[in-house]
């Protein structure tokens, strides 16, 4: 259930930088529009060598070798099931995020834009076991933003 403009966000939500006057990145996941804050981003690339991961959970599309550290990518499409993901590609976009110490990397189609978050275009999600926080307005459509904290505990199982 999404509620309307909540005067505090919930307790669950880990990000503090989700706040008016914060900024997103917004990209696609599959036909889904999503969105994450850019305080959780440490660079974006696009598709590198991945490496296999043995025994990994079928979204983990492997690991990646940034500057000596291994660090976990998986494919938010196959995480949450929205559909078939799209054949991956050079073109492929990774956004390398960070949880507390913790570097990730997630598969995304198209980077669409940066923009700051306004307290009337922000809704909250109110339950603890969505991979969503809730959802900003962006270019008159709706873009859910991604719990940062819930994509990293799926790379926990690596």
């Amino acid at each position: 259930m999404i509620a309307t403009h909540q005067p505090a966000v919930p307790a669950h939500t880990t990000l503090v930088t989700l706040t008016e006057g914060g900024y997103v990145l917004h990209f696609m996941v599959a036909d889904v529009q999503c969105c994450l804050p850019v305080d959780h981003i440490k660079r974006i690339i696009t598709l590198a060598d991945l490496f296999k991961t043995p025994k990994a959970p079928s979204y983990m599309v492997g690991m990646l070798n940034l500057h000596g550290q291994a660090i976990p990518i998986i494919d938010p499409c196959m995480y949450l099931q929205l559909g078939t993901p799209t054949p991956y590609s050079i073109e492929t976009t990774i956004i390398i995020c960070r949880y507390n110490k913790h570097l990730f990397g997630i598969t995304v189609g198209q980077v669409m834009d940066i923009d700051s978050i306004r307290s009337e275009n922000l809704q909250y999600v109110e339950s603890n076991q969505s991979p969503f926080i809730g959802t900003v307005n962006f270019n008159k459509t709706i873009s859910f933003i991604l719990d940062v904290k819930y994509l990293a505990q799926s790379c926990e199982t690596v």
